[in-house]
């Protein structure tokens, strides 16, 4: 480990500010256009946290004027949000000096611009600068003006370049420099870089061209003035240095040596150029500190002691970087034979190919003067994994149970088993236990417990045990008649998922209803059979003691004759034709006459309707079938016309309606003697009222034509026409 202290005094850090707001360290502005002449106004505000001067103004004044200097408008602008500007260091061999903080604030404005000849100036202007700045004469007695400008005639909608990033807050004394201070352009415009001159604006009262100082509202017009370097100073020589601090105007890369600590001040232009017209141009107004700087780097590795739990973490291993004053890295994990096995990073991860024991390297700030190194060793084991399993019969009748260790561990590691107090073995020291039996069904809590070195593991797991399963069933009876449906009732007893199948003994397979129709007579075993596949694993198979029984049954036929017929013909003949096989006939007519044991009979019925006629044979084994045919017994159509009628009222023969019997369909239409319709109906109930169609003006008295058509219950049409005498 190597350490050097270049110097460790600060005195300009420590200098007190005066009570005019004595704060502001830098600042810069900026803009977007975002279309239809919207342009959004970014304002950065650096200040010293550390000195005693206000903190930022709630409110900043951003004044707009147009580029002949004629004023447009003033805004107040609340900041969005403040932050902290780390004090960094390019060089990894360096780290900043103590109590140094810079922070700034943001406030944007967003304002409508319409494109005008003479473009405009946006400007912000407030007090005071630090009176410990070595660069300006009588710097606290001068203020800030933060400004850009847009183009004139602003038709394409230029937005201004910015800095990528924060300015650094202190340089190092006597330290090369090499800063980045680069800026982006959106609309890909040319940038130029160079040193320039910041800008008065605000300040003590009776300081020329400060304005309304402190804090000018609105700002005033441009032009502006810079402020006044001290002798020795100037724009493009801003601090002391040597070589003297320089800005490449292509890159915007600051180099050179500060020699003399100190505070300066730095203005930074960036000018945006197209077709080598200038559009605007970017000024970062700053204040640096030139300070010694701290050099102490040490490497250092949390050591393998310190970090017990990698001892069993298996060989993937995260490192833990403890270096100090370091800010880039570089790892050997001393694997022999290969040089893949480093990494860069500040706490890499890293998997070993093998167990063994390593010799770990890391090198804090590589291939740099201050590079310091540091060695330890590392043991590599497999993951200390205190899974287990185990196998045997989770039956409680017949329990011994088999634990083991699910994977390999280091020799010499210690196995504690717990089994609990319902096994008999309670407790086991050692890999393979011998079997172990429960006393009791349910879960069991296994505890398995590994230690090795300074690492220890443990895992818990259960097991259960079950009764054993009891296959019980009943059916639902155990004798009946072709076809014979049997529903078995399961009675069954399980603690775990379990099939249970049925052998209805007709020659079929296991099936897994609890229902079989047998369509041939017989007697048949009827067996169950029950598997558990988890838990207490077991298979039982049981023939009902009682076989099942199934008897023939006969086959009933009948015939009816005629099916159709009509009311005064309403005889059937009705002949069994079952073959033999019964000892009992049935014959049911269907109006409640019942004859028994007639092979042929003759039956009148004596209404019309239809009639169910049901055979029935029943065999000595009281298995019974029945043949069924349907009788129609239609009434006939018939249709009377009356053929007068008299609606005057004296309640005789006031309604023509013709009487129609045995139809399906129906409709009388009544015709005068023009052909002209006076009534039509569809109902066979409603008759003709001696109205025009039954709502209107009375027909006059004479003979009308007509027409009944029906659709009899055969389905034929029948129509019947002729004249009727209306009278009144």
């Amino acid at each position: 480990m190597k350490a050097r202290l270049l110097e460790l005094l600060f005195p300009l850090l420590l200098v007190p500010f005066g009570s005019n707001a004595l704060h502001l360290v830098g600042g810069e502005m900026y803009y977007d256009c975002i279309g239809a002449n919207l342009y959004e106004i970014t304002l950065i505000v650096y200040r010293d946290c550390n000195s005693s001067g206000a903190p930022f103004d709630p409110s900043a004044v951003v004044t707009i004027y147009k580029g002949d200097g004629t004023f447009f408008n003033n805004y107040y602008v609340a900041y969005t949000s403040t932050a902290s500007i780390p004090a960094t260091i390019n060089n990894p061999c360096l780290s900043a000096p103590p109590n140094i903080c810079t922070e700034y604030a943001i406030y944007k404005l967003q304002t409508t611009l319409a494109p005008d000849p003479n473009g405009y100036v946006i400007a912000h202007q407030r007090c005071c600068r630090n009176s410990t700045i070595d660069n300006i004469t009588s710097p606290n007695t001068y203020g800030n003006t933060y400004t850009i400008s847009i183009p004139p005639n602003d038709i394409g909608c230029n937005s201004s370049p910015r800095f990528n990033g924060r300015p650094p807050i202190v340089l190092c004394l006597n330290e090369p420099l090499s800063l980045a201070l680069t800026a982006t352009e959106p609309d890909g415009d040319s940038l130029f870089y160079e040193l320039c001159s910041p800008l008065n604006g605000g300040g003590q009262n009776g300081n020329m061209g400060a304005g309304n100082s402190p804090a000018p509202d609105p700002a005033l017009a441009p032009p502006y003035s810079a402020v006044p370097f001290s002798a020795g100073f100037s724009a493009t020589y801003p601090l002391s240095s040597s070589p003297s601090v320089a800005i490449d105007p292509n890159t915007g890369v600051l180099s050179g040596t500060p020699n003399v600590q100190g505070v300066y001040v730095i203005s930074i232009c960036v000018s945006e150029y197209r077709n080598g017209q200038l559009l605007s141009t970017l000024r970062r107004d700053y204040q640096f500190t030139v300070s010694p700087c701290i050099i102490n780097t040490s490497s250092a590795i949390n050591a393998q002691i310190n970090v017990p739990n990698t001892y069993c973490a298996g060989r993937t291993i995260t490192f833990q970087n403890l270096s100090t004053s370091a800010t880039n890295y570089h790892w050997d994990f001393g694997v022999s034979g290969v040089t893949t096995d480093t990494s860069n990073l500040q706490n890499p991860t890293f998997t070993f190919p093998d167990t063994g024991v390593y010799v770990i390297t890391l090198i804090a700030n590589p291939n740099f003067p201050c590079a310091d190194t540091n060695t330890t060793l590392f043991e590599v084991y497999d993951n200390l994994d205190p899974s287990f399993s185990y196998w045997g019969d989770l039956c409680l009748d017949v329990n011994a149970i088999n634990f083991y260790p699910d994977d390999t561990h280091p020799p010499g590691t210690i196995y504690e088993w717990d089994f609990g107090t319902d096994a008999n073995i309670q407790n086991y020291i050692g890999r393979m236990p011998p079997p172990v039996t429960f006393n009791n069904t349910g879960p069991h809590v296994v505890t398995l417990s590994l230690n090795f070195n300074l690492c220890s593991a443990e895992s818990t797991d259960s097991l259960v045990l079950f009764n054993r399963p009891v296959l019980d069933f009943e059916p639902s009876q155990t004798t009946g008649c072709v076809p014979f449906t049997l529903s078995v009732d399961d009675l069954s007893t399980f603690s775990t998922p379990a099939n249970i199948t049925w052998n209805f003994g007709d020659g079929g397979l296991f099936d897994t209803l609890t229902t079989h129709t047998y369509t041939q007579p017989g007697v048949y075993n009827l067996t169950g059979r029950l598997e558990t596949v988890t838990g207490c694993k077991d298979t039982q198979i049981v023939v009902y003691p009682t076989p099942i029984t199934v008897n023939p049954t006969p086959v009933a036929a009948v015939s009816v004759t005629p099916l159709i017929t009509d009311i005064y013909e309403a005889q059937v003949d009705i002949v069994n034709l079952s073959p033999p096989g019964y000892s009992q006939l049935i014959i049911l007519t269907g109006d409640g006459r019942v004859y028994e044991n007639l092979e042929t009979i003759k039956h009148t019925y004596q209404d019309t309707g239809t009639y169910t006629v049901n055979l029935v044979v029943i065999n000595d084994f009281n298995c019974s079938d029945t043949a069924s045919a349907e009788v129609l017994i239609q009434p006939l159509s018939q249709i009377f016309v009356p053929n007068a009628f008299s609606p005057d009222g004296d309640g005789i023969n006031e309604i023509f309606r013709p009487i129609v019997t045995g139809y399906e369909e129906y409709e009388l239409v009544v015709l005068n003697r023009w052909g002209e319709r006076v009534f039509k109906t569809s109902d066979a109930y409603i008759g003709w009222n001696g109205n025009i169609e039954n709502v209107g003006n009375q027909a006059p008295v004479g003979v009308y034509t007509y027409v009944v058509n029906v659709i009899d219950q055969n389905f034929e049409i029948v129509q019947k026409q002729g004249t009727v005498l209306l009278m009144r």
